[in-house]
C-alpha cells in the first residue's frame, strides 16, 4: 500500500510539465510505515525539497508528517507543512513559511503545491 502511495508521487511528478528532473533521496517503505524524501528541479531554476511520513491506518494511508521546502538561489520562497510547532496559526498544523510571514493553510498535496509553483513561475 505504501509503495502504490510512494509510486503514485512519482507519477504526480513526472506527469508535472514544470518539472525539469527529479530523484528520490530516501525512500523506507515498510508494512504499516513509509517515508520519502525528494528533490524536484523546476524548470526555471527553483527546487522543491518534499518529505512525507506515512502510516497505514485502517487500511488507508494517512499522512503523518510532511514538508514542502521551495527555494531558488536566494533562498527559501515557501514552504508547506503539518509540523506542530506554530499552535497560534488557526489551521494548525497545517500551514505556510514564506520569506516573511507565517500563514494559514489547508492541508495540501503535492499535486497542488507543483501547480501553484506552475502559476507563480508562469510557467
Amino acid at each position: 500500500m505504501i509503495y502504490s502511495y510512494f509510486a503514485k508521487l512519482k507519477a504526480i511528478i513526472n506527469a508535472s510539465p514544470f518539472v525539469e528532473a527529479y530523484k528520490v533521496k530516501k525512500e523506507i517503505v515498510g508494512s504499516f510505515v513509509g517515508q520519502i524524501s525528494i528533490e524536484i528541479t523546476r524548470k526555471g531554476g527553483s527546487i522543491l525539497h518534499g518529505f512525507e511520513y506515512v502510516v497505514v491506518m485502517k487500511g488507508k494511508i494517512a499522512r503523518e508528517k510532511y514538508r514542502y521546502h521551495w527555494m531558488d538561489e536566494d533562498g527559501l520562497i515557501m514552504q508547506w507543512d503539518n509540523a506542530p510547532h506554530q499552535r497560534e496559526i488557526v489551521s494548525f498544523p497545517f500551514h505556510i513559511h514564506t520569506k516573511n510571514e507565517l500563514l494559514a493553510s489547508a492541508e495540501v498535496q503535492l499535486e497542488e503545491i507543483l501547480k501553484f509553483i506552475g502559476r507563480a513561475l508562469k510557467l
